[in-house]
């Protein structure tokens, strides 16, 4: 989502048609700007409940089915003021059950832009401030979620095929033991398929830890960056203009599961 709504009522009715046709679960969404249209939006779908924290510079938020999963706790982490320049939005955390097992998603929205190049010798450099949130959440999952199935996601705005010596991520990457981006076939693969398809890259990232992927339901997972704008009037003309720069990237933990929206949007 981009400042949610960002064209006003075309928007809601856009995002609520999207969220009906793709029939997802859960969602983790960033940028929600207006809170009250959020909110407003969520009682108009049937079946789904929200949970946003704040809507400072334009907020992270939650939309899930409420009839499969079980909330135990959901909260902000580094929300005081030395982790601000890592994290201008405080990640949120979401510790709930579903399918008999307990499972921990944080959702993102890391800094923007840069040069590519890491300056480890400058706290305020862009690719400098993802890299030390990426090496906070990092310990934060080490040290409280050790042995629970972690989902991490988000715009995370970089790269994890960018070479080691500037790669933001290369903490988890240098880590396999522990931690698997589930989306690094899509960045790996053709440029159509990259979440943020102007510049073009691919930025929104899901980052699992071994609880998730060492399991039977994640042998067969499916991935894959969900191209909204093929089925809009106006394709990605429309879609950017009143929905987002961004592309979903959906994940299903069920086997014989398709991703994909099977409808026409008005």
């Amino acid at each position: 989502i981009e400042w949610f709504p960002k064209n006003g009522q075309q928007t809601v009715d856009y995002v609520k048609q999207i969220i009906e046709y793709l029939d997802v679960d859960i969602l983790a969404l960033q940028e929600i700007d207006d809170t009250n249209a959020f909110k407003q939006m969520v009682t108009e779908l049937e079946g789904f409940e929200y949970f946003i924290k704040s809507g400072w510079y334009a907020g992270l938020a939650y939309i899930y089915k409420t009839d499969l999963f079980e909330i135990n706790e959901m909260y902000e982490i580094y929300t005081t003021e030395p982790y601000w320049s890592p994290f201008p939005r405080s990640p949120v955390v979401m510790e709930m059950a579903c399918w008999g097992q307990d499972y921990v998603i944080i959702n993102n929205h890391l800094k923007c832009c840069g040069d590519g190049i890491l300056d480890y010798d400058d706290n305020g450099d862009e690719e400098t401030r993802r890299y030390i949130a990426m090496n906070l959440l990092k310990e934060y999952i080490d040290e409280y979620f050790s042995d629970k199935k972690v989902i991490l996601v988000g715009d995370l705005n970089d790269e994890i095929t960018d070479d080691m010596d500037n790669n933001v991520f290369q903490q988890v990457l240098n880590d396999p033991n522990n931690y698997l981006f589930a989306d690094m076939p899509i960045a790996e693969g053709p440029s159509i398929d990259w979440s943020y398809p102007t510049y073009p890259s691919h930025l929104d990232h899901i980052l699992v830890t071994n609880e998730v992927f060492d399991t039977d339901e994640f042998s067969d997972y499916s991935i894959q960056t969900v191209r909204v704008d093929d089925y809009m009037g106006g394709g990605w003309d429309t879609y950017e203009e009143y929905v987002s720069d961004h592309r979903p990237v959906a994940i299903v933990l069920s086997p014989d599961s398709v991703v994909g929206i099977q409808n026409q949007l008005d």
